[in-house]
């Protein structure tokens, strides 16, 4: 009698895998989801900040430059103006200096209201009052001072002139200060929509949001179970997609093993030559054309590994044995070449013999890549180019099988082919593919 030993009491008792399944379902998915959600929330929201906040400052110091550039364009003009009319210069140069004047101060009134929305919205309603009460309002004076002098020409005294100098180096004192506001803003990065913070909503209570607070466990929960089907759909059609575009690439070249395979066999079997002939034959016929193996050779058929044993398995050894049948055919043509060299009689025998059991060696690597060229196709167009689900293929397989599968088990059972025993394989060498 066999005595079962006790091991230590479950935790669940007899449901202890399926609570565990379930522990794990909620802590990667419900409680992994939420915490993905939230930090992927949060990173959403700071690349927004960022985009928006790069934005808005790059908006206002080019409304700062605009500003800084106009305001420090129209003093200057003045105090030229103002030099002009204080040293009583020719009539030409006054005019000049007039026309410059006359031109910075159609350039501020034609912006000037763009100007302030522009400078509220950039820099806050405090600097554009500062702008339009402030400074504009001092330029303003100093216009109507400047005009009422030129209007009235000789009643504008000396006096009267190096007053509105000093009124304009206190007014350039004023618009360095707000050059240096407005710098200050965009440093500390207080400018357009970062001016002020959000206003809060107000404190209310509201049942929807209190019974989403409350079902955040059940909403996660069917959220989490939608998002591991979407990944799966979306991961199975990804994988898909791959493998049909590996055995895409790779299909070529298994059915041009296949083929020239039944022109050879079929040019054998048409042909009367003895069977080391045919062996030496083909051999030559396949180091003249032989098809190429490109996509075998390469890492695509690791794509192909899971989605049957017995496909991988074919693909695994048509590419190792491909190895060893270029390897040998290439030593066949060297070997084969210094056979067609002058040598002496006693060593003709020698090299004939070597040659044979090359060519032999090589046809029976020829023979081994074909037929695991053709199960591998017979098996990628049963699993990926077909629309039927691969498990009822897999079905038809196990109990209904038919000469492909046979001829593939015994392949992978014992390395050998599965063929008739009675074919006399023949071929001319001389005979085009």
């Amino acid at each position: 009698m066999i005595v079962k030993s006790k091991g230590p009491d479950k935790l669940f008792g007899r449901y202890n895998e399926l609570v565990l399944l379930l522990l794990a379902f909620v802590l990667t998915t419900v409680v992994g989801g939420m915490l993905t959600y939230a930090f992927q929330t949060k990173a959403r929201a700071n690349e927004e900040h960022s985009a928006r906040l790069q934005a808005d400052l790059a908006r206002a110091s080019q409304v700062s430059e605009e500003i800084s550039r106009t305001l420090d364009r129209r003093l200057y003009r003045t105090r030229v103006l103002l030099w002009a009319m204080k040293d009583d210069a020719r009539d030409k140069d006054l005019s000049v200096a007039r026309d410059d004047y006359r031109a910075a101060l159609a350039d501020w009134n034609e912006n000037l209201n763009r100007r302030y929305s522009l400078a509220e919205y950039s820099f806050g309603r405090p600097m554009r009052i500062t702008l339009e009460d402030g400074l504009t309002a001092s330029f303003l004076a100093i216009h109507k001072e400047i005009d009422d002098c030129l209007r009235k020409a000789g009643t504008c005294d000396r006096t009267k002139i190096e007053t509105l100098e000093d009124v304009i180096n206190d007014l350039n004192l004023n618009v360095y200060r707000y050059d240096t506001q407005m710098l200050s803003l965009i440093r500390a990065g207080t400018v357009g929509s970062f001016l002020s913070p959000p206003v809060p909503l107000p404190d209310r209570f509201d049942m929807i949001v209190f019974l989403d607070h409350w079902q955040t466990l059940i909403g996660a929960t069917a959220g989490g179970l939608m998002g591991v089907v979407g990944a799966l759909i979306v991961a199975s059609r990804a994988t898909r997609r791959e493998r049909r575009i590996a055995a895409s690439a790779l299909l070529p070249e298994l059915m041009s093993f296949r083929g020239a395979h039944e022109s050879l066999e079929e040019r054998a079997r048409a042909s009367q030559f003895s069977r080391t002939e045919v062996e030496k034959a083909t051999c030559r016929s396949l180091v003249r054309v032989q098809p190429p193996a490109v996509i075998l050779h390469s890492p695509a058929l690791g794509q192909l590994s899971d989605i049957d044993a017995r496909l991988y398995a074919h693909l695994n050894h048509c590419e190792l044995i491909h190895r060893y049948f270029e390897r040998g055919l290439a030593e066949f043509e060297r070997m084969d070449n210094d056979a067609k060299a002058p040598m002496p009689a006693a060593n003709i025998a020698e090299s004939e013999e070597r040659l044979q059991k090359k060519a032999a060696d090589v046809v029976t690597n020829w023979h081994l890549v074909a037929e695991h060229a053709s199960l591998a196709n017979y098996y990628l167009d049963r699993f990926i180019f077909r629309r039927w689900p691969a498990w009822a293929f897999k079905l038809r397989m196990r109990f209904l099988p038919n000469d492909l599968d046979q001829r593939s088990k015994h392949l992978l059972k014992t390395g050998e082919l599965l063929r008739d025993k009675d074919a006399k394989p023949s071929i001319d060498e001389d005979k085009p593919i």
